[in-house]
C-alpha cells in the first residue's frame, strides 16, 4: 500500500456508471478506489458520487470511509447509456465548495471512461 495524500483532505470520487464502461472496467474501477482510498490520511473525508444519465450523491463526506457502500460500486453498473459528465463535475464543484474546513485540501476525482453521451 502507498500513501497518496500525507495530509486531511476532502475527496470526492465522481464514478461513471453508465453502460459504456462495461463489467470488466467497473470492476478495475472498483478495485483503484478501494486502493486510492486505502492510501489516503486517516482524517480525510470522502464523498461518493456515481453518474450515467444524471449524478447520484451515494454517500456524502464521512470521517469513516464507508467499505460497504464502496463495495455497491462494483454492481452499480449499468445504469443508463448516456453519461452526463458535466453534470457529474457540477456536483463535484458544489460538494467541494460546502467544505469550511480551510486547512484540508479539496480533491475531485473524475474516472471516466472518456465516452459522453447526452441523454
Amino acid at each position: 500500500m502507498y500513501v497518496v495524500c500525507r495530509e486531511p483532505a476532502d475527496v470526492v470520487l465522481a464514478v461513471d456508471t453508465s453502460t459504456s464502461i462495461g463489467r470488466l472496467n467497473m470492476v478495475r474501477v472498483f478495485d483503484y478506489c478501494k486502493s486510492l482510498l486505502l492510501g489516503l490520511h486517516s482524517q480525510s473525508r470522502v464523498a461518493l458520487v456515481t453518474f450515467s444519465d444524471r449524478p447520484r450523491l451515494v454517500q456524502n463526506f464521512t470521517d469513516q470511509i464507508n467499505y460497504r457502500t464502496l463495495d455497491s460500486l462494483s454492481t452499480a453498473y449499468t445504469e443508463a447509456p448516456s453519461t452526463d459528465t458535466a453534470g457529474a463535475l457540477r456536483l463535484v464543484c458544489e460538494l467541494l465548495s460546502t467544505v469550511t474546513a480551510h486547512h484540508r485540501r479539496r480533491v475531485g476525482l473524475l474516472i471516466v471512461d472518456g465516452r459522453y453521451r447526452s441523454g
